[in-house]
């Protein structure tokens, strides 16, 4: 069991934890969006550009990095 000292360490950590996150999950909506004007033109216009896979990679090691952060 853990102790309130251990309890308050590991929710601070949490809390960093989803900040972090929510931080990088907005990036990722404004990198999707500013560069392609939304879903139905990236999937109509840049499918098959790169495009897309080029900012697909971007925001995966953007999370991952957000993710793996200590």
């Amino acid at each position: 069991m853990l102790g309130m000292r251990e309890a308050a360490i590991y929710i601070r950590d949490l809390e960093a934890d989803n900040a972090r996150l929510r931080e990088t999950l907005e990036w990722v909506d404004n990198r999707l969006f500013r560069e392609t004007d939304g879903l139905p033109q990236l999937q109509r216009c840049y499918k098959c550009s790169g495009l897309f896979t080029e900012i697909a990679r971007e925001c995966i090691e953007r999370i991952q990095s957000a993710i793996n952060k200590e």
